[in-house]
This record gives structure tokens, C-alpha cells and sequence, in this order.
């Protein structure tokens, strides 16, 4: 079946935010008595998960509603002033502005699925303009309705919010617990995409039809799937 529309993870994907959230998470991490983290450890065992799934993992399995809270309040907050004081991250990877811009010209249907909470859609909206292509509408985020990934209800929902089954969509992602969970949704067109300085996120016998650093070469990515028109 050919492709009808596009989904993208956000963060890593089309934002390459990953140096952020190591600070950020390392921070956190420390200053709750942990030892310091190792970069390694951090983008194997926390990239990809939600706040409330890394907080029952590494520190309390059973905690209060006011602990994940706490928690997350404390990681993304660091995480957004990082963003507002680093240079450069105020605007999406190279080629994803522009791509983003054709889709949007030509009524190609794409949105996003990703695990940040509404807080952070938010944020992304005001800091990065993020609404010039995205309504909430076209954004699958957190909101506890559904399970994290690898679990695969996050791009069940993506297709259908485009009105399109998962073997029509293409999906770009940066974790392999994304592209477990585009997978297991039943997409068949898998890409992946990540920063240069991060490992591969194609492990487990997960096949892909590329693996990108950027979207530069966005118009060669559009013909493959036969959508430049």
C-alpha cells in the first residue's frame, strides 16, 4: 500500500534537543541523591520514556501523584530554560522547516506523535513557533489516555488522526522505543532519524528504509515515498 501521509517524533526528530534533556535529566537525577549519570546510561535507559515510567523505574515504583509531578516539573523546567539561554535552539533540524512548509503547501496530510506532555507542546509553540505548521489538533502528545512507547498506541492514533490506517503512513524517529512502537502499530515505512553525536537507535533486527542525520535531503525523501508532486 502506498503512502498517504507523515508522522514525526518531535524531539530528536525534527528538534535535536538531546544535549538538553542530558543536562536536564542529569541534574534531576542528582539532586534527588542518585550518583551522576553516565551520558550512555541516560540515552539507553531514559531517552524515549515518559516522566511518569523513568520515575517508577528509578526511584520509587509506586509513588504519589505530588512525587511525579515534583519530578517532571523539576526535569522540564531546567529542560526550558536551557532552551531559552542555548544557542541554536530555537528552530528545528536542517531541511524540517522547509519540509514541513511543502507538506503543508500541497495538503500532504502529517502530524506528530510524541511523549512530551501538553506543557511542553506549549512551550514548543511559543518558543519555537511550532504553530506555523502544527495546530494541537495535529499533535499526538501525553495526556495518560494511552500507554508510552514501545507500545504501539501512539501511532494507532496518528493514523487515525489523519484518517489513515498505520500501513499508509511513513514514520521518522529517533528512539528505538519509537520505532518498536511505529512497528508493532503496523507501519511499514520506517525511518530514522537522529543527531550525529547520538548511536543508532536501529537495533533488534528493526528495519528501516533509511537512517537520516537531518532533513536536508527532504525533496529525495518525498519523491522515495512518491509524495513530491
Amino acid at each position: 500500500m502506498s503512502v498517504k501521509g507523515l508522522v514525526f517524533d518531535f524531539n530528536g526528530t525534527l528538534f535535536f534537543d538531546s544535549e538538553l534533556h542530558l543536562i536536564a535529566f542529569s541534574e534531576c537525577f542528582t539532586s534527588r541523591g542518585m550518583t551522576p549519570l553516565d551520558r550512555d546510561f541516560i540515552i539507553k535507559n531514559i531517552f524515549g520514556q515518559q516522566n511518569e515510567a523513568i520515575y517508577r523505574t528509578h526511584f520509587n515504583p509506586t509513588p504519589s501523584k505530588n512525587e511525579l509531578r515534583s519530578f517532571s516539573k523539576e526535569k522540564e523546567g531546567r529542560y526550558f530554560e536551557l532552551c531559552r539561554s542555548s544557542e541554536g535552539y530555537d528552530r528545528l533540524c536542517a531541511g524540517a522547516e522547509e519540509m514541513l512548509d511543502y507538506l503543508k503547501q500541497n495538503s500532504i496530510p502529517y502530524c506528530i506523535a510524541t511523549g512530551s506532555e501538553y506543557e511542553n507542546v506549549e512551550f514548543y509553540i511559543e518558543h519555537i513557533g511550532l504553530d506555523r505548521w502544527f495546530s494541537l489538533d495535529d499533535i499526538v502528545y501525553t495526556d495518560g489516555s494511552f500507554r508510552g512507547k514501545p507500545e504501539p498506541d501512539i501511532y494507532r492514533i496518528a493514523a487515525a488522526r489523519l484518517g489513515l490506517s498505520p500501513d499508509e503512513i511513513a514514520v521518522f524517529e529517533d528512539g528505538t522505543s519509537g520505532l518498536i512502537a511505529a512497528r508493532d502499530a503496523g507501519v511499514k515505512t520506517l525511518f530514522a532519524v537522529h543527531e550525529r553525536t547520538l548511536p543508532s537507535p536501529i537495533v533488534n533486527g528493526i528495519k528501516v528504509c533509511d537512517e537520516l542525520y537531518d532533513f536536508s535531503n527532504w525533496k529525495e525523501i518525498l519523491s522515495s515515498l512518491g509524495l513530491l508532486k
